[in-house]
């Protein structure tokens, strides 16, 4: 995870301990932040009505009459680019112990076997973030709950899932079970989910399930749903990870996990317009699925990359300007911004190019005032607009 300008942020700031326990998801957002998920220790007081064997003994601890158990929550941290935290939301403090200590909870509800120094309650495996960066969603898997999180207060202000004692989930209480992965529609309406359904029942196929969230007076219902049992070539089942992506159009792209199959279907037509199966062949000469976590289609290794290049070698009291060329070398489309500075000047120029295709490149004349021209000569950068980390420098000296 040391990808912030070579400074590992895993040093404990919100989970309290040596780490931050990184695990399931991790991106980068529009404003150029990074988001993760983490875990963080916790302690609950255990009621006396509750059926503590369901709990590990070394997790336990009693103490003047009262016992509590260890738990591992869940964690969403918000990076800037220099690994600091700028935002973080516990789990802990959102799940009740009404679900906690409910008749409800079971070996799906904890974890039993890992990690071996705490229970694992709700299991958080994915998160989103909207396209204006004020709320934050995230699934848990083990409650079958998605929750919408305003950013500026942390506040759960929807959710959808299972009924549990506490109240949540507000709607969708046979909505989706055991799902893995969310992603919100280009519109930010609807959210998509694989849903892995009753992995204690295996005539249940997997589905992938969309829904839209309450609007008014709309409430919230299933806008498209697609059965992962479609042909003859596998059960469309799988018990844990899968994924969804929206693709250009109306495609989705479904990674069936336990199924080993990664699939393209139109939600027009449900018709199936690419499918890969990932097997291998065994001693006993039986081909079984490759079981898979999570897939996610890009354009390639290179979807953002660009050159920039001007056919001057230097710069001297007679220039008046300088055309720079920048070439997209990447596989998508994008434009730039270019500034110029000097040693003395931190910005004496800043210029946008238009928008330029892959393969394409975009000729840019750039006016300089003789005024500001340093003896020491010139930087060019050019920004990626698409993704600002990514710059050029093309450095003119002076020459007498």
């Amino acid at each position: 995870m040391a990808i912030f300008f070579g400074q590992d942020p895993d040093d404990g700031k919100v989970s309290g301990d040596t780490t931050e326990i990184y695990h399931h998801d991790f991106k980068r957002l529009d404003n150029g932040h990074y988001m993760v998920l983490g875990e963080r220790y916790s302690w609950r007081i255990v009621p006396d009505t509750f059926d503590i064997t369901k709990f590990r003994a070394e997790n336990l601890q009693t103490s003047e009459g009262v016992t509590r158990v260890k738990i591992l929550f869940g964690t969403i941290i918000e990076y800037d680019k220099r690994g600091n935290v700028v935002w973080w939301w516990d789990s802990a403090d959102y799940l009740s112990d009404k679900d906690l200590f409910s008749d409800q909870v079971s070996t799906n509800t904890f974890r039993m076997t890992l990690p071996a120094k705490a229970e694992i309650f709700g299991h958080l495996n994915a998160f989103e973030v909207d396209a204006d960066g004020q709320y934050v969603y995230a699934g848990f898997r083990d409650l079958n709950r998605i929750i919408k999180i305003e950013k500026s207060t942390g506040n759960v202000v929807y959710s959808w899932g299972k009924k549990m004692p506490s109240g949540e989930a507000m709607v969708g209480d046979d909505l989706f079970i055991s799902q893995h992965e969310l992603m919100l529609s280009p519109d930010g309406n609807k959210i998509l989910v694989f849903n892995n359904n009753d992995i204690n029942n295996t005539v249940n196929s997997s589905e992938v399930i969309e829904f839209s969230q309450p609007k008014g007076e709309s409430p919230t219902k299933i806008t498209w749903l697609f059965d992962c049992r479609f042909d003859a070539l596998g059960n469309g089942k799988s018990i844990r990870g899968g994924g969804v992506q929206y693709m250009d159009g109306d495609n989705v792209l479904i990674c069936m996990a336990g199924g080993g199959r990664v699939t393209e279907v139109n939600k027009k037509t449900n018709e199936v317009v690419w499918d890969c199966i990932f097997s291998k062949e065994m001693d006993t000469k039986q081909t079984v699925p490759i079981t898979l976590y999570r897939t996610h289609y890009n354009t390639s290794l290179y979807p953002c990359y660009f050159t920039a290049q001007s056919p001057l070698d230097v710069v001297d009291a007679k220039t008046s300007s300088i055309n720079l060329t920048i070439y997209n070398e990447g596989t998508n489309e994008d434009s730039y911004t270019i500034t110029v500075s000097t040693d003395t000047v931190t910005k004496i120029s800043h210029e946008q190019s238009e928008v330029v295709a892959p393969a394409e490149s975009q000729t840019i004349s750039i006016s300089i005032d003789k005024r500001t021209l340093s003896k020491t000569g010139l930087t060019i950068t050019v920004f990626s607009n698409t993704n600002n980390d990514l710059k050029k420098k093309v450095v003119l000296p002076f020459a007498e």
